[in-house]
């Protein structure tokens, strides 16, 4: 399982791309009267089956905290606050890999992920 039954020409690694490693979320609720208040725990391990003959690397594990509040300010009013990342961690998810339609250049980049994240949302039904 997550291997690659015949390899590619020129291919040694016999892994396959894109197998994401255990990722785990715990969450914690909280319920007042006209609002919901939730902090959140998103941690992974660290992805080290790779496939390296397709440009991917090594990411290291990470855990971001999250926290987001849900408040009814009427029947047909209601709004989100919410803070993703708390700690303002620097991590990456996704690996990347080698075009195989540009010519030249073997480097892969890896993008991190944003850093503390503000959001504010509102709703209004009728």
């Amino acid at each position: 399982m997550g291997k690659k039954d015949e390899l590619i020409q020129g291919q040694t690694d016999r892994d396959l791309v894109d197998i994401f490693p255990l990722k785990a979320t715990l969450a914690m609720n909280y319920e007042f009267d006209t609002a919901v208040a939730k902090l959140e725990l998103v941690a992974r391990d660290n992805w080290d089956k790779i496939d390296s003959d397709n440009g991917e690397q090594k990411i290291a594990g990470y855990g971001v905290v999250n926290f987001k509040l849900d408040k009814e300010l009427s029947d047909s009013v209601k709004l989100t606050l919410g803070v993703d990342n708390i700690l303002d961690k620097t991590y990456k998810v996704s690996n990347s890999q080698k075009d195989l339609t540009l010519v030249g250049g073997d480097k892969t980049m890896l993008l991190n992920e944003a850093g503390r994240y503000l959001y504010m949302n509102a709703k209004y039904s009728f």
